[in-house]
C-alpha cells in the first residue's frame, strides 16, 4: 500500500472514531461501533509511532556510522600516498576508494588492507606509530556502527511491515464505519463527506470513498530469519556512503 494511501487511512480511522464518540448518545449504531473503531485506531496509531521511532533511531545510527566512515576515508586518503611513496610494491595490493565513495564494508576493507601494509612493510616502520595513532579505534567503532545500522534496517523493515498490515486491516473497518455514518447522516452530510476521496485524475471527476480491499499478500508473515535475510539484501543494495 502506498504511503499516501496509508496516511489517508490513518487519518480517516481516527476521524471515524471521533465521529462515533461525538454521536454515540444520539445514534445507537455509532455507540456500538465506537469500541471497534477505537481498537483499530489505537492499533494504527501505535504501529505508526513505532515505525516513526525506529526510523528516527535508524537515521541516528546511520548518521553516526557515516561520520565515522568519513574519518576512515580521510585516513585512507591521507596515508595511502605515504605508503605508495615509501613502500615499494605496496600499490599491488592497495585499492583506491571507489569513485562513489564505496559501501561501508568496502571502506572498512580498504582501510584494513592499508593498515596491514603499514604494519607489515619494513620501510614503513618509522611512520607506523603515527599512522596507528591517527587511525585510533576508528575501525572498531565503524564496524560496530555498521552492525548497528544493519540491525536498525531490519527493525525499520519489521515496523514498516507491521504498520502496513495494521493499516490494511483497518481499511475494512473504515469502510464499514463510513457506511454507518452515511446511513445516519446521509451522503451529502459533512460527517460523511470528510471521508470522501476525490480523484482529480478521473475523467468524470467523481467523488468516491475507500472500498473493501482485495486480499493482499502480506510480507509481515515472514519469520524472523527470512525477514533478516531480506532486510540484509535490501540494506546492501540501498546503502552507499558517498565521498
Amino acid at each position: 500500500m502506498a504511503k499516501k494511501s496509508q496516511a489517508l487511512t490513518r487519518r480517516n480511522i481516527n476521524r471515524l472514531l471521533e465521529v462515533c464518540q461525538r454521536n454515540a448518545e444520539r445514534y445507537p449504531a455509532m455507540a456500538a461501533f465506537k469500541d471497534i473503531a477505537g481498537t483499530h485506531a489505537d492499533a494504527v496509531n501505535t504501529a505508526w509511532q513505532t515505525y516513526q521511532a525506529t526510523s528516527i533511531q535508524g537515521d541516528s545510527v546511520r548518521e553516526s556510522r557515516n561520520e565515522n566512515l568519513d574519518r576512515v576515508k580521510t585516513w585512507i586518503q591521507s596515508w595511502r600516498p605515504i605508503v605508495l611513496a615509501v613502500g615499494p610494491g605496496a600499490d599491488e595490493n592497495l585499492r583506491l576508494l571507489p569513485a562513489g565513495g564505496g559501501t561501508p564494508d568496502e571502506i572498512i576493507q580498504i582501510a584494513t588492507d592499508l593498515l596491514k601494509i603499514i604494519t607489515d612493510h619494513p620501510d614503513l616502520e618509522p611512520y607506523r606509530e603515527l599512522a596507528l595513532n591517527d587511525l585510533s579505534n576508528l575501525l572498531e567503532q565503524s564496524r560496530d556502527l555498521i552492525s548497528s545500522a544493519k540491525s536498525a534496517w531490519v527493525a525499520e523493515r519489521r515496523a514498516q511491515l507491521d504498520y502496513s498490515e495494521v493499516v490494511n486491516e483497518s481499511r475494512r473497518i473504515l469502510v464499514l464505519g463510513t457506511q454507518i455514518v452515511r446511513a445516519n447522516f446521509g451522503a451529502n452530510s459533512p460527517e460523511y463527506k470528510q471521508f470522501i476521496v476525490r480523484d482529480y485524475g478521473a475523467e468524470d471527476d467523481e467523488d468516491d470513498v475507500e472500498t473493501l480491499p482485495e486480499e493482499e499478500p502480506m510480507d509481515s508473515f515472514m519469520d524472523e530469519d527470512d525477514l533478516a535475510a531480506d532486510a540484509e539484501t535490501e540494506y546492501e543494495a540501498a546503502e552507499n556512503v558517498t565521498a
